[in-house]
């Protein structure tokens, strides 16, 4: 009867072991796609249209993109919108409070964040969240020559939390 109530009590304890080492709400991130458009303008503008296809486990609250920007370089958002999974239309972003769902801000010069649930919402199980992006940088095109130029711009962002 002992080594029943042991073995017992030992399997009890691995569960909550492994539930509190994240193995029943893992928190992950990952890109299953990133789909990025650009047009060089003459005046060494990037046009950008980047679409993000974003899976969430866990209690993420929303997304992050921070852009590299070099010396010189501005960016403007021209628009931000949450695709519908069935693809029959979008939700536009619009900059405000992250207190609320579908907002953006700029948590800096060169990060951009947004909310997709809040934190009383069901945790994300898995769940493809898809957001387009259309934006600007200007100064993209270094001179460096008389004949000769650099496109100065990171697509696949570095500094992110998961894989693309």
């Amino acid at each position: 009867m002992a080594s029943r109530r042991t073995r017992l009590a030992a399997a009890i304890a691995l569960v909550s072991l492994w539930a509190l080492c994240g193995g029943a709400s893992a928190k992950e991130l990952h890109w299953r796609a990133l789909e990025v458009e650009a047009r060089l303008e003459s005046d060494g503008t990037l046009s950008i249209s980047e679409l993000q296809r974003m899976i969430f486990t866990g209690d993420w609250n929303g997304g992050e993109r921070k852009f590299r920007l070099g010396s010189g370089q501005m960016i403007v958002l021209d628009r931000m919108v949450r695709l519908d999974p069935d693809g029959s239309g979008a939700t536009e972003l619009v900059a405000g409070s992250l207190d609320e769902v579908d907002r953006y801000e700029w948590s800096s010069s060169d990060t951009l964040r947004w909310r997709s649930r809040q934190p009383t919402d069901p945790e994300f199980d898995r769940t493809e969240l898809d957001y387009r992006l259309d934006y600007r940088i200007s100064g993209a095109l270094r001179r460096l020559g008389e004949r000769a130029f650099r496109l100065d711009h990171q697509f696949a962002f570095t500094e992110r939390d998961g894989v693309i």
